[in-house]
């Protein structure tokens, strides 16, 4: 990742389109894997749910609201970085396979700024929307303060 911004650093739309397709990738995918033989199922479920963690922390960011935390459980953002780590790698080597895969290309792309963004703050995008509500919150209350 460069200090340059990237074509899609302030697209929070994009990063949560991209969170939910791998929860649902992973959510599909993984039992194959566990019946392989090639993935342990307690790390599938692990690894499913810190996806899905991360996918609502993306989805609550662009609503501008915060989390599930029936959802965000327990997860730090080191479990989150380092999923969204994984999964820009594994799309990173399907890219260098196919240098001409648009979508996988767009997907690294996104998944560098949104691990940019967990690594910037320790709520990640969640820092701009508990900032962005406190200032909604003053705002609401010095309209009511001048309605009186």
């Amino acid at each position: 990742m460069t200090d340059a911004i990237a074509p899609y650093q302030h697209n929070w739309d994009r990063y949560a389109a991209v969170a939910a397709a791998l929860h649902k990738g992973r959510v599909e995918g993984y039992p194959r894997l566990v019946e392989g033989g090639r993935l342990d199922p307690d790390e599938a479920d692990r690894r499913i749910a810190i996806m899905a963690a991360a996918a609502e922390i993306w989805r609550a960011a662009w609503n501008c609201t915060l989390p599930d935390p029936m959802i965000v459980g327990t997860f730090d953002r080191c479990d989150i970085i380092g999923e969204l780590a994984d999964a820009r790698a594994s799309t990173a080597r399907r890219l260098a396979a196919d240098p001409s895969n648009g979508g996988a290309a767009y997907q690294v792309e996104c998944l560098d700024e949104m691990i940019a963004w967990h690594r910037r703050w320790t709520d990640g995008p969640l820092f701009c929307v508990r900032l962005t509500l406190q200032i909604r919150a003053g705002i609401a209350d010095r309209t009511a303060r001048r309605a009186a």
